[in-house]
């Protein structure tokens, strides 16, 4: 979706893609290996849908906080 710029559809699947490699940290207690270029890549696609950095920073703390209640479970 991103690369169609299908900027809307992309984004929930980005966010998924994240909090999954998120879960999965909390979880086992070993950072996934690709959770920073998919962190990076949410944020990049929230630029592109002209969110600023603060906006972005508050997404990804809210989408860390959603994957650690998560988790608790």
């Amino acid at each position: 979706y991103y690369k169609t710029g299908r900027l809307e559809d992309a984004e929930p699947l980005s966010r998924r893609h994240v909090k999954s490699f998120m879960l999965f940290t909390l979880r086992t207690g070993h950072e996934h290996p690709h959770l920073n270029a998919a962190i990076a890549n949410y944020a990049a696609l929230l630029k592109a849908r002209d969110m600023d950095e603060a906006a972005i920073r508050g997404r990804i703390e809210g989408l860390i906080e959603e994957a650690t209640r998560e988790a608790k479970r």
